[in-house]
């Protein structure tokens, strides 16, 4: 069977949780949505925060919404060099064990004490159209790129 799954990279980002952002961005704030992203019910915020590490620090670092129960930080594993926190490579929400880092918005700063990952490589797809293609449980799908006609 064969099936096309768009491909996409997704640069640095930030969940957050409501107790988290309020921090950030004031008591009762709620992010402004900007954009809808390709998995569902997830979107783009117009807020920023600033990221900070031990060695370095990122500004400017997009939010995704909605809220979440834990706030974290995926990135890139040259981010994570840069920043000077370990790499750690986890599925989005699997964060214990995970270093923290230091997030700055414009009502103050927080430190989070984990939540800073690198991505493990995945797919986002409806579970309809993962229930069609029979990827629910597979461990590590084959995959083959091939170049769009469109």
């Amino acid at each position: 069977m064969s099936i096309k799954i768009p491909i996409e990279t997704s640069a640095r980002h930030l969940h957050i949780s409501q107790e988290d952002f309020e921090k950030l961005f004031g008591e009762g704030s709620k992010p402004h949505f900007i954009k809808e992203l390709s998995q569902p019910g997830q979107y783009l915020c117009r807020e920023r925060v600033t990221v900070k590490g031990p060695k370095g620090t990122f500004e400017n670092m997009a939010l995704l919404g909605p809220f979440r129960s834990d706030t974290q930080v995926e990135m890139s594993l040259t981010d994570t060099r840069k920043l000077g926190i370990p790499s750690v490579i986890r599925q989005s929400g699997d964060i214990e064990g995970t270093p923290g880092c230091i997030l700055s918005g414009p009502c103050g700063d927080i430190e989070i004490p984990k939540g800073g990952i690198v991505a493990k490589r995945h797919i986002h797809m409806t579970p309809n159209a993962s229930a069609e293609s029979a990827t629910t449980s597979l461990p590590c799908i084959s995959k083959t790129m091939t170049k769009s006609s469109s």
